[in-house]
């Protein structure tokens, strides 16, 4: 590759991670919701021995994600700042995978690569999500393209220390991530016995780091067992799991199935750039009658990347009425399956690479606006601020309970403050009680209703008051969970 050329790479790699950050920064405005609000729970107001101290406890992953969001929460608003080091470590793993996939399968397979990364829209979601998920992505795939650098002919041994800090902070991000680690120290051990020493240094290193945490793990591990449970309840281990998992990991979203993000269209576009690209190949092969060559061993380390993840959460999950299969947990897989997939659309001559390539980014890219134009998380933000701008000292706010009880019904709480939020009542059931008060008060109750689980229509007056309330003011925000406002005023009786 020239200068000119390798600038223009830089370049191309510099506007797809540009583009990455300004989705998961859209994304990164819209309201905390589901696990989110645990680790809200876990780190606001507390001192860091606290946090700490609940990660152990009530928590079954790591550390290091809940410390870095710690941080990152001290800067107002915590809400929002605590998705910092997500849509950083979101954002840092397109030039990250080109790299590797430079490294691996040449100049344009990167570019595509990268592209894939910035506007997947599983990626998206996880690199706006205050979870560790894309941290734990971006630091497997930064060891693995530490220790193709670490294991070339006179190499620095400074990357095998960076190689050991990548290694125990993937480990101590999630423990998923232990498949792929794993694989990169078992390749290298293969694939390059020159370098067996410096290896052998650098996981020695990293174990010792890691033994610091084992005590904590295990009391972790000891209460891990119930939601291993309960995963297996709604993700048991069966091919349609398994075939959702993938579907929703690869092209889709991980709460939705493909039919809305990404749709047909887009499922069309990027099976089209996909079958364009492979199909030659196979043919040539066909043709000639001779089989594949053999990989390099590089291109054997991409692949084993890109199916051990699943290898190892199947295994996990052989024992009965226990399950790691939740799809999220693919996540230091998934940067290996984008590179195979730029390796694709990389392989025929220029016009055709720009075509395929440009049709899987174009589907994976509806997918991302959809995500954030019609399936963003529920709104509770506009809906705090349409209460807020109404509510007067003695109404009442009702929460409709959806979920499973605090902190997940606390997204509103979140959003509001003051008067508002100590009137803020949670309810499954609305009882008579705040509308009666209202009658004698004549102030207003204000509804809030997620239209999700035990909500199946709007919070309203109970039957028995139906007649002595008007709604005055109602909004509905689309979303993953459409959220119902409303506001309900006494009707005057008319004086005798």
């Amino acid at each position: 590759m020239t200068l000119s050329q390798d600038r223009r790479w830089w370049l191309l790699i510099g506007l797809f991670t540009a583009l990455a950050f300004v989705l998961r920064f859209v994304g990164a405005q819209e309201s905390p919701a589901g696990d989110e609000l645990y680790l809200y729970e876990l780190i606001h107001n507390r001192s860091f021995g606290s946090m700490l101290n609940a990660v152990i406890h009530q928590e079954k992953t790591p550390p290091l994600g809940f410390a870095l969001s710690w941080t990152a929460a001290h800067i107002s608003p915590a809400d929002l700042w605590m998705r910092a080091p997500s849509v950083l470590a979101g954002t840092a793993l397109v030039p990250v995978t080109a790299l590797l996939a430079r490294r691996v399968f040449g100049a344009p397979a990167a570019l595509a690569a990268g592209a894939i990364v910035a506007v997947s829209p599983f990626l998206l979601f996880y690199g706006v999500e205050a979870r560790a998920y894309s941290l734990a992505a971006l630091l497997v795939t930064g060891a693995a393209l530490v220790v193709l650098k670490a294991t070339e002919p006179e190499a620095r041994p400074r990357n095998w220390i960076l190689f050991a800090v990548l290694a125990v902070s993937a480990a101590l991000t999630h423990y998923t991530t232990v498949f792929a680690l794993a694989v990169i120290v078992v390749w290298a051990f293969i694939a390059r016995p020159n370098c067996r020493r410096h290896l052998g240094l650098a996981v020695g290193a990293a174990g010792l780091a890691f033994l610091t945490w084992v005590p904590s793990f295990l009391t972790q591990f000891g209460h891990a067992s119930d939601e291993a449970r309960r995963i297996a309840d709604q993700a048991p281990l069966t091919v349609e799991t398994l075939g959702r998992m993938l579907g929703r990991a690869s092209i889709g979203h991980p709460f939705l199935g493909l039919g809305e993000i990404p749709r047909a269209l887009a499922i069309g576009l990027i099976l089209a750039g996909l079958l364009r690209a492979g199909i030659p190949a196979l043919v040539a092969v066909a043709k000639t009658g001779r089989p594949l060559p053999r990989p390099r061993s590089e291109v054997v380390l991409v692949l084993a990347l890109a199916v051990v993840t699943l290898l190892g959460l199947i295994v996990s999950s052989l024992q009965p009425n226990r399950s790691l299969l939740l799809t999220r947990n693919l996540m230091a897989s998934i940067p290996a399956w984008a590179i195979l997939a730029g390796s694709l659309t990389a392989r025929p001559r220029w016009p055709v690479n720009l075509i395929t390539a440009g049709a899987v980014v174009a589907g994976l890219g509806i997918g991302s606006y959809l995500e954030l134009t019609q399936y963003q998380r529920p709104d509770m933000i506009s809906a705090a601020q349409g209460i807020e701008q109404r509510w007067k000292p003695g109404d009442k706010v009702l929460e409709a309970a959806y979920a499973t009880g605090p902190p997940l019904d606390r997204d509103l709480a979140i959003q509001l403050s003051g008067g508002s939020l100590a009137a803020l009542q949670l309810t499954r059931n609305v009882g008579l009680k705040p509308f009666a008060q209202a009658l004698k008060d004549g102030s207003s109750v204000f509804t809030v209703a997620p239209m999700a689980g035990y909500t199946v229509e709007p919070l309203g007056p109970p039957e028995g008051l139906k007649t002595r309330f008007r709604m005055v003011w109602s909004q509905r925000w689309q979303g993953l969970v459409d959220v119902d406002a409303a506001q309900w005023t006494p009707v005057r009786q008319p004086s005798r």
